[in-house]
């Protein structure tokens, strides 16, 4: 604890300067594991005005003789400030305040005021690409599924421990696989933490620390000046948050933990955390003019201050003029009596003035930590965790002090303590800050633009005395993606296709907005589903139908968007045959066939059979293994064409032509061997020779014609009663009757079918059952 005796108190200008982070006393824990798990520290925040006996601090405005102005103060310059025109004053020790009433109204003077002794606001009380720290499990700050398994000592004992809130993070597990994945942190960025130092050769910040200086407990000659080393805990705690190195097989990782974010170790508050105005101010100057982009201040004073120190103000003043971002804690009395944010309290100095980004504390429930000051000012929230207890079986209330933040701790080289508070929340926003700057965003408005525009939104919408702009999100600030959007699926189309076919469907245009693979689920609106980025469908019936794409990414986040697709009917296709293709007049022809159809769903189907002649021969068929038949006599000889078509309850009709040749009956015939073409007798007679199987007298004379095979040919002659000239005799004397007709020789001259040229005649006829046609051929010899 502080020595009382060598602090004086004054009236409340400004809150005492307290660690922004813890509020119990130590709790030792005795584990021995592969690093040594140091104590969970908790200060308390006092409410006093405090201030170095025996100086004050005062800034003389140009042109002024500072020692006399000084004098005029009952003072002497006793050691000049890096902050310009900026002097330590030494007075009577219990005279300060009158000494700085007195001088803050001379006319050389900006400002005068008490060294103000803040003090560090003390704590209360992996997936993706992960890293392989030993405790990286433990660090639901960074990465936070709701539970984690403690397997160590710590209470509750060898426990699944719940977290409170799944995703109650700065989702930092997602920028590191973002960044290991893709094109790394090229850049560098230093952070100066204005604490009680850091010890440099800890395993997880060794050679990370890249300046050091101390600005409080000089040794009498001055010897230890340049010596940053923690003598608290405090500062090592912070800047193993902010930037402790990762996935290097040991301890923990901090938010920049890539070996380019590096650190200054300015050491401005003592080993009881008491960090003098004066030693703030001037480390911030040393800081800025020694490459620090960004700082980090997890100290302060009490809520209800009425100003803070103006030395600290204009140091941070100087550090945002010359391109460096600080961010302060907000301090830890939220839960001290009488404490009520109206107007410009709640939040303590230095985070209440405007140049610092004020910083407040999440829990692991994704709440405002109960004790994280609140109110006018407050910028941005970070997990600084809570101390809870519980109480397990048999029981007895332990504290679950893995509720509070992990991290590098000052007594060894592998040490690590748990902590909790707004101190512990400042140093996330800073290690991502100088995230940002090392990735290329080196405008430090800029970033803090960007970290404003990309937490995740708490409490009410927008900006609110709460959580500020809300909790920092690491990925979102680094990509500039939100790290819960989902998927996005473009399922293409819309699509066409045809019955019994497959269609090609294509969602590679679908993607995750964090450039994560998807997976691919399609529903086709047939009942039937799908995989795959290109699957392939076949539809069993023509229609519209709509296509649904799912994609999902890794975190099972889900997005789906429809299409459709239209599928065209698709005619049936026909097979068969004809049992002869050719037949004899009077005979049938007969029609097997079948058909096939893509479209599963098209029955029934309608089937007929044209013949040619006649009506056509119908049915219907209910399913596609329906065998298709028919019978159908030909009496005229010639060509014809069988058509057996089918045609499904959409109207798709398939067809088969099937050629059939149909012949006339071949019968003997006898004419005369030679025939004149001048004079003689003018009839030719023609002998329809009977068989067994045939009777020619069954020969229609009528239907009877001569000549050569083609039309016009000449009919059989009339006698003059007009019967037609015919006679039956048994020709060839084998003992059946045969039929002679008579045609007439000019006739067949006239008609072209009988000239010098004609070498046979040809008989066509019917029978008398009205459908049989014979033919029947003679060789001649036609002579002049």
């Amino acid at each position: 604890m502080r020595n009382r005796s060598a602090i004086r108190s004054g009236a409340a200008l400004v809150a005492v300067a307290v660690f922004a982070a813890c509020a119990d006393g130590p709790t030792p824990l005795e584990q021995q594991v592969p690093e040594t798990l140091g104590p969970a520290f908790n200060h308390g925040a006092g409410q006093q005005a405090e201030y170095v006996p025996g100086q004050i601090l005062v800034r003389f405005r140009q042109g002024a003789n500072q020692a006399d102005v000084a004098a005029e103060g009952n003072g002497r310059l006793k050691k000049a400030m890096r902050l310009g025109r900026a002097w330590v004053v030494e007075v009577e020790p219990g005279d300060e305040m009158a000494a700085v009433a007195k001088l803050a109204r001379h006319p050389h003077v900006e400002f005068a005021e008490p060294d103000y002794i803040i003090q560090l606001t003390p704590c209360e009380v992996g997936i993706c690409e992960e890293t392989t720290d030993t405790w990286r499990g433990l660090k639901w700050d960074l990465h936070n599924s709701g539970t984690f398994f403690n397997p160590t000592s710590l209470a509750p004992a060898a426990s699944t421990v719940v977290t409170g809130a799944v995703d109650a993070d700065i989702d930092w597990l997602e920028m590191y696989d973002y960044l290991t994945t893709g094109s790394g942190v090229s850049g560098t960025a230093v952070i100066g933490i204005l604490d009680t130092g850091i010890r440099k050769t800890h395993t997880d910040l060794a050679g990370k620390v890249v300046g050091e200086q101390r600005f409080v407990e000089l040794l009498a000659d001055n010897s230890n000046a340049g010596d940053g080393s923690d003598n608290h805990g405090h500062g090592t705690h912070v800047a193993g948050i902010a930037a402790a190195r990762g996935n290097n097989g040991t301890g923990v990782m901090g938010v920049g933990w890539v070996d380019t974010i590096r650190l200054l170790a300015v050491k401005v508050c003592t080993s009881t955390g008491s960090c003098p105005s004066s030693a703030v101010a001037n480390g911030i100057i040393w800081a800025v003019d020694n490459g620090a982009n960004i700082l980090n201040l997890s100290l302060g004073g009490a809520w209800n201050a009425a100003a803070g120190s103006a030395a600290q103000q204009a140091a941070l003043q100087h550090a945002l003029a010359n391109n460096v971002l600080p961010f302060c804690a907000t301090g830890n009395d939220a839960l001290l009596a009488g404490y009520n944010p109206t107007g410009t309290l709640g939040i303590g100095f230095p985070a209440r003035f405007p140049e610092c980004v004020a910083v407040g504390s999440t829990n692991w429930s994704d709440q405002r930590a109960s004790t994280s000051s609140w109110g006018f000012g407050i910028e941005l929230t970070a997990p600084g965790g809570q101390t809870m207890t519980t109480t397990p079986p048999g029981g007895s209330t332990v504290t679950t002090v893995l509720s509070r933040i992990g991290s590098t701790w000052w007594t060894s080289d592998n040490t690590y303590a748990w902590s909790s508070g707004t101190s512990m929340a400042s140093p996330q926003a800073a290690g991502l800050a100088a995230m940002l700057y090392a990735l290329g965003m080196t405008n430090v408005n800029d970033i803090r633009a960007r970290l404003q525009q990309t937490t995740d939104d708490k409490g009410a919408a927008g900006y609110d005395t709460q959580f500020g702009w809300g909790r920092i999100n690491a990925y979102r600030a680094v990509t500039g993606k939100d790290p819960n959007a989902p998927p996005v699926s473009v399922p293409g189309g819309p699509y066409a296709g045809s019955e019994g076919s497959p269609v090609a469907f294509n969602g590679t245009a679908s993607y995750d907005p964090n450039g994560k693979p998807v997976t691919f689920s399609w529903t086709f609106g047939d009942g039937n589903s799908g995989t795959g980025a290109t699957p392939s469908h076949t539809y069993a019936d023509n229609g519209s139908y709509f296509v649904s794409l799912e994609v999902t990414d890794p975190s099972n986040l889900t997005h789906t968007q429809n299409s459709s697709v239209n599928i065209a009917n698709v005619a049936p296709t026909v097979q068969g045959s004809l049992g002869s293709a050719t037949i004899y007049s009077g005979g049938s022809a007969g029609v097997s066939a079948s058909f096939s159809d893509p479209g599963v769903f098209d029955a029934p189907w309608d089937w007929s059979i044209t013949w040619g002649v006649g009506s056509p021969t119908t049915g219907t068929a209910g399913d596609q293994t329906a065998t298709i038949l028919g019978m159908r006599q030909f009496c005229p000889a010639g060509n014809y064409t069988v058509r057996v078509d089918v045609t499904d309850k959409d109207g798709g009709t398939g067809s088969l032509n099937l050629p059939l040749s149909v012949m006339r009956n071949l019968v003997n015939i006898q004419t005369p061997a030679a025939i004149n073409m001048q004079g003689g007798n003018g009839l030719i007679p023609v002998h329809v020779l009977s068989t067994s199987s045939f009777d020619a007298r069954t020969i229609v004379p009528a239907m009877a014609t001569l000549g050569d095979g083609t039309t016009p040919e000449a009919p059989v002659v009339l006698r003059p009663n007009g019967t037609l000239m015919t006679a039956i005799e048994d020709v060839n004397r084998d003992g059946y009757m045969d039929l002679t007709l008579f045609f007439d020789r000019t006739r067949l001259i006239q008609n072209g079918d009988l000239d010098l040229a004609t070498t046979q005649l040809v008989l066509h006829a019917r029978l008398n059952d009205s459908c049989t046609e014979i033919r029947g051929v003679s060789a001649v010899k036609v002579v002049p």
